[in-house]
């Protein structure tokens, strides 16, 4: 794929190209310097969309001195598919062994349909590329392990409908577990480990709780509102380690 500028009005270089494509088809004669003030960029990167179009998609692009832009010399029903390198297969192939181990959770129909719209673009070099690695190959992502996945799809409830969850949780060190009461916030995955990052109504604070010491769990009918201004990513590293 060329560059993309990071000055003006940002935009994908896959964007401009499928723009100029579009303009080509209905014969409108794009040029650099157009195609540029569209989306304030350079005249030089447009150039360079161009040029990948026409000698690595093998579009047939050629320019009309006359009109001041360029044409398709021949018509061009679709945009092709774009080449894949190795490491982007792999990396498609890694995608689709993860999804596989979220089967029966809420993540599976979103990743599931996330996974077919990168793959509807594929051509069949590529998609025979994959299945012959599929056989070869096998992968374990951070996914929850299979004693925990109830804990882990009624926090995932939790979340999506801000429930208060009761549970049985042992801290580190300790022997005994205590029953808490929190308003789930977040769930991450650090270190090949999930955490529930949640307040907790005793402590009045933000706690974070691993999900391999929550022994139970129970969806409460009480509802809650996360806190203004609470954004994970603004913790502090420490903060993503359970108790």
């Amino acid at each position: 794929m060329p560059k993309v500028s990071h000055q003006g009005n940002y935009r994908p270089a896959l964007e401009r190209m499928l723009r100029i494509h579009e303009l080509l088809k209905n014969k409108e004669y794009p040029n650099c310097t157009g195609i540029g003030k569209e989306f304030e960029l350079s005249s030089r990167t447009v150039a360079r969309d161009i040029d990948f179009m026409r000698d690595r998609l093998r579009l047939p692009m050629e320019w009309d001195g006359r009109k001041n832009g360029y044409y398709y010399s021949r018509p061009v029903n679709e945009f092709p598919k774009l080449p894949m390198s190795q490491a982007e297969t792999f990396a498609l192939l890694v995608a689709h062994k993860a999804i596989a181990q979220y089967r029966g959770t809420p993540f599976q129909k979103p990743l599931e349909a996330a996974f077919r719209r990168l793959t509807g673009q594929l051509d069949q070099s590529v998609r025979f590329s994959l299945g012959s690695l599929d056989t070869v190959l096998s992968f374990r992502p951070f996914a929850p392990d299979d004693a925990d996945l109830k804990v882990f799809e009624v926090l995932t409830r939790a979340l999506r409908e801000r429930r208060v969850v009761k549970l049985l949780y042992r801290n580190r060190g300790m022997v005994a577990a205590q029953s808490r009461e929190v308003h789930p916030y977040h769930l991450s995955c650090v270190d090949n480990h999930w955490y529930l990052l949640a307040f907790d109504l005793k402590k009045s604070a933000i706690r974070t709780f691993s999900l391999t010491r929550m022994q139970k769990t129970e969806l409460e009918r009480k509802r809650f509102q996360i806190a203004k201004g609470f954004r994970c990513e603004r913790l502090p590293p420490q903060q993503l380690q359970g108790l």
